[in-house]
């Protein structure tokens, strides 16, 4: 017993799928809501759009994951990619701008044709026609959601974690404009100057002054004269000297004071 209402329900199934697919496709063919609304669907073109916009990062160290944040994830993204996100902002913007045309327009079509009677023929199947209509009327991603996520899971498997931001176009936007304005600064004088100026760690001062053995490299004298040694460049970093070990020398403290940015 059992098994015959199995079978039994299982054709009926397989009728119910059979006829509601040739219901369907008879609307297609007969509806006239459905043929305008086709015809209208061929005049707008949308850009395809992925949304959400999902960028994960998964890291293998639990200090490098502690360090990072889906913020930093986001500037190295639009640092590395700018050109790319300046055109998917430009593809949706181009999507909102046709998305209002097109919506006023389907929406009238709509309500304009459900006021006629002359879909005698479909009347029966209105809720397929209805749906048809919802199914190949177009949506377009015009708003695009931006996510950033970061993922960690410890050797063995047994704690994962993991960081989640969202953003909108309207924060991408401003970030795209703070990483352009730190490049700028990065190809300036001043940046050039700061940079080659942060190379001189405490590690490197040391290899200096005991490659030179902590003399003067111009008057010869040491701290037991009573002056203070330091390290100097000897092309100035504003005449775009670098940090290098080639380029530093031992000086004590009047004789770089009167050396100042001049190049010897």
């Amino acid at each position: 017993m059992l098994g015959f209402n199995f079978w039994e329900m299982l054709l009926m199934a397989i009728v119910f799928v059979s006829v509601n697919s040739l219901i369907k496709r008879y609307v297609k063919s007969k509806s006239k809501l459905l043929d305008k609304l086709f015809t209208i669907n061929n005049r707008y073109i949308f850009n395809e759009i992925d949304d959400p916009h999902l960028i994960s990062e998964r890291h293998d160290k639990k200090y490098k994951y502690d360090r990072d944040t889906p913020e930093k994830l986001l500037y190295r993204e639009l640092f590395e990619k700018r050109q790319y996100y300046e055109e998917l902002l430009k593809k949706s913007k181009q999507n909102r701008v046709f998305a209002l045309e097109y919506k006023s327009e389907v929406d009238g079509l709509y309500l304009l044709y459900k006021k006629k009677e002359v879909r005698k023929m479909i009347f029966p199947f209105s809720v397929y026609e209805k749906k048809l209509f919802v199914k190949f009327s177009h949506s377009p991603v015009t708003e695009v959601d931006f996510q950033y996520e970061l993922l960690y899971t410890s050797p063995k498997g047994r704690n994962s974690y993991e960081k989640r931001d969202y953003y909108d176009e309207s924060c991408i936007i401003l970030s795209i404009k703070k990483v352009e304005e730190d490049i700028h600064n990065r190809n300036t004088r001043q940046y050039i100057i700061k940079k080659e100026r942060s190379k001189m760690t405490n590690t490197l001062r040391y290899k200096i002054l005991n490659r030179d053995n902590n003399r003067c490299q111009v008057c010869g004298s040491t701290q037991s004269d009573g002056v203070k040694l330091q390290v100097d460049h000897i092309i100035p970093v504003s005449k775009g000297g670098k940090t290098e070990e080639n380029n530093l020398q031992t000086l004590c403290d009047r004789c770089n004071s009167g050396k100042s940015d001049k190049v010897y």
